[in-house]
């Protein structure tokens, strides 16, 4: 997020619109002044004499011959020729001319002089600005930082250092100290969209969710077709778990964006899958979750979750052969997803029907994939449940040959030791299983993960991938979205 400053301050404009309306207040003048005067000449005329009286002071003295009193100056009036009215009236004019010209000519030489100086100014502060951006961006803080503090003190109204400095202490992860300068810009320029997006993502480095949505809300109201103001309010829902927040942000996100893009019909079908997931806890949400889920795999046949919950909740509803058929046909489509094979083989295991239904299908998906590796580990697993430990072992030997481990290898392999009564052995796969991280993860691709978001440069809030299995110790696998924080850089 690249903050952009002002060309110029909002003083610096003031008085270009003063000298503006200063140079149209003479143009008045010069026109109006000698024809009001004509006006005023004429409006004495008689006929072709003019009278013209001159009133003196009067300055009364004592009492007179007569006891009256006598004026000092006694007034006096004389005619002129019409003639003598214009030339009088045309000498005035010029002499109003002559001097609002000369004002004129002041005031355009101060102008010119002050524009001169502002857009040296300008230039001085945008050069400054520029050598702190190239510092930034080379990774040199310490000196950008310099430069931006020389900036905002030379040119505090300037709101763009206040920005970048906060951006700095933002990549050093002191948050506080980029509330205090985001805090600080906002005195000069109040509604900036760009500076509460920017406290949201510092509060959320907090972790104070709260704060972060106060400030994206703020953001919405200066802003509300800001489609990254919408965007952040969405993953905000996303990492608070309120789907259906998420989802509605996300339409109107859709409404107000110029270009559908392919990747907008995917995050909603991601939300509708996790409100589905929802609805499944409540017998009388199971309807809607069917529906919705549906829905999800007409658009997007390749994300595989939504097989799964749909398949679960037909498993519940004692429709297990519909979630069966359901599973094989999106293998079939989708050969790339092997862990399809694996909920038929639980299914097929509970009821004690998974010979020999399930070793055809994996026999037809090896010769379809041979060197799907993935598909290997789960047969291995199948063998196991079905008491054939050695080949399992030898399968899971050639995997580890051939290129190293897969997820839940040293699971499986833990209980082909425990099979054997090599409880050593055992314990220390386990030990390699879950000794570094508490959990593994398990993809449901052998390629690619299902779903990626494409991230915006430089900078994000957060994001989702639906694409794993995050497995727990102890726990069976439950699809969850693995969240992910991706600050700017």
């Amino acid at each position: 997020m690249h903050a952009r400053g002002k060309a110029r301050s909002d003083p610096h404009r003031k008085k270009g619109k003063m000298m503006k309306y200063l140079k149209h207040l003479l143009v008045i003048l010069v026109i109006t002044i000698p024809v009001l005067y004509t006006v005023f000449l004429f409006g004495y005329h008689n006929q072709t004499q003019t009278t013209v009286i001159y009133h003196g002071i009067n300055l009364f003295r004592g009492e007179g011959e007569e006891g009256g009193e006598q004026p000092l100056f006694e007034k006096r009036e004389f005619t002129a020729p019409l003639s003598y009215v214009i030339l009088l009236t045309l000498t005035f004019g010029i002499l109003i001319s002559a001097l609002a010209g000369l004002i004129w000519l002041l005031f355009s030489k101060w102008e010119q002089r002050r524009r001169l100086r502002s857009e040296k100014r300008q230039e001085r502060k945008e050069q400054l600005y520029i050598e702190g951006i190239e510092y930034y961006f080379q990774g040199d803080l310490d000196m950008a930082e310099k430069i931006f503090e020389k900036v905002k003190t030379r040119f505090p109204a300037f709101i763009s250092p206040y920005i970048r400095i906060a951006d700095i202490h933002y990549r050093r992860r002191d948050y506080r100290k980029s509330l205090e300068l985001l805090d600080q810009a906002r005195v000069n320029e109040a509604k900036r969209v760009d500076i509460f997006l920017r406290k949201a993502e510092n509060f959320l480095a907090l972790d104070d969710l709260g704060e972060a949505s106060a400030a994206l809300e703020r953001a919405a109201e200066i802003d509300p077709k800001n489609l990254t103001v919408l965007e952040y309010q969405r993953d905000l829902y996303i990492m608070r778990e309120k789907w259906e927040e998420a989802l509605e942000v996300h339409k109107e996100y859709v409404r107000l964006a110029k270009h559908r893009r392919p990747e907008m019909q995917e995050i909603q079908n991601r939300l509708q899958y996790e409100i589905a997931r929802k609805l499944v806890s409540s017998e009388e949400g199971k309807g809607k979750a069917i529906r919705a889920l549906r829905e999800i795999i007409r658009s997007e046949p390749r994300f595989i979750p939504a097989y799964k919950v749909l398949g679960e909740i037909y498993v519940e509803q004692n429709r297990a052969e519909e979630a069966l058929k359901m599973w094989e046909k999106a293998y079939k489509d989708h050969p790339e997803h092997p862990i399809l094979l694996t909920w038929i083989e639980d299914v097929l295991y509970e009821q004690g029907a998974h010979e020999p239904r399930m070793s055809e299908l994996y026999r037809k998906a090896l010769e379809k994939s041979p060197h799907d590796r993935l598909l290997k580990l789960f047969y291995a697993h199948y063998l196991l449940r079905l008491d054939r430990a050695d080949e399992a072992e030898a399968i899971l030997a050639e995997l580890e040959r051939t290129g190293g481990r897969l997820p839940l290898f040293s699971l499986f392999r833990s209980e082909i030791y425990e099979r054997k009564g090599r409880f050593k052995d055992a314990i220390k796969a386990l030990k390699a299983a879950y000794g570094i991280h508490s959990f593994n993860e398990m993809i449901f691709s052998s390629g690619d993960g299902l779903f990626e978001h494409p991230l915006r440069q430089k900078r994000a809030v957060a994001w989702y991938t639906w694409d794993r299995y995050r497995i727990n110790t102890g726990q069976e696998l439950i699809p969850m979205p693995d969240v992910r924080r991706v600050h700017r850089a």
